[in-house]
C-alpha cells in the first residue's frame, strides 16, 4: 500500500486508479471526483470534504481532488 501526500491547486489532479482512502491534510476543503476521466474543474459532480476528513473508496474507477479554493494538500494511500 503505496502512500502519497499530493499538493492540489483548484484543477482535478489523478490520485490514485482504482480503491484508496484519501484524508484531507490542509486547505479550504477538498472536492473528490470518482470516475473514469477528470472531470470539468466546474462539474458539480464532486464530494465536498474538509481538513481531517477522508474517503474511502473500493472501486476500480480513478480518484480525482482539486482544492476548493487556493490550495490544499491530501495523502493518499491505496488499498489492495
Amino acid at each position: 500500500m503505496a502512500t502519497t501526500t499530493t499538493t492540489l491547486t483548484e484543477s482535478y489532479t489523478l490520485l490514485n486508479a482504482g480503491a484508496c482512502v484519501v484524508e484531507v491534510r490542509g486547505g479550504n476543503g477538498v472536492r473528490i471526483h470518482i470516475g473514469a476521466s477528470a472531470p470539468a474543474d466546474s462539474t458539480d459532480d464532486y464530494h465536498p470534504k474538509s481538513r481531517g476528513e477522508n474517503v474511502s473508496y473500493s472501486g476500480s474507477e480513478n480518484v480525482y481532488a482539486r482544492a476548493d479554493s487556493g490550495s490544499a494538500k491530501v495523502v493518499t494511500t491505496g488499498v489492495v
